[in-house]
């Protein structure tokens, strides 16, 4: 006979088990990285390159994008915590910087970046 508490710890265990690994991240923005970054990068724009390596998802500062795009890619990179384990799209936050919002086209796969007007 199997206990009350016995069947609620396989029923919990059952529905992760049951949890695509595609449901838990719904993009690779979201697994973790740690911030140790290679010396040579010198511009937001490289660092957000480097970030999302590997993840299918592309820098986007074309046409139908944020018009300060392309201005903050090209900003020379501040100061980036180093050792931090962090996810991707947290570690793109903290590399535009807090005056910027990160914008993400999931669907596309294209990250881009815009002044938050909110710290004007």
């Amino acid at each position: 006979m199997i206990s009350p508490a016995t069947k609620v710890l396989l029923s919990t265990f059952f529905l992760i088990l049951s949890v695509k690994s595609s449901d838990l991240y719904a993009s690779d923005l979201n697994a973790y990285v740690r911030t140790n970054y290679p010396a040579n990068i010198r511009t937001v724009g490289q660092l957000a390159e480097y970030i999302i390596d590997g993840t299918g998802y592309k820098i986007y500062n074309g046409k139908n994008a944020p018009d300060d795009a392309s201005s903050i890619l090209h900003n020379t990179l501040p100061h980036q915590p180093s050792g931090l384990v962090l996810s991707r799209k947290d570690a793109l936050l903290i590399a535009i910087g807090q005056k910027n919002s990160l914008v993400v086209d999931y669907e596309n796969k294209l990250v881009s970046m815009t002044r938050n007007p909110h710290h004007e």
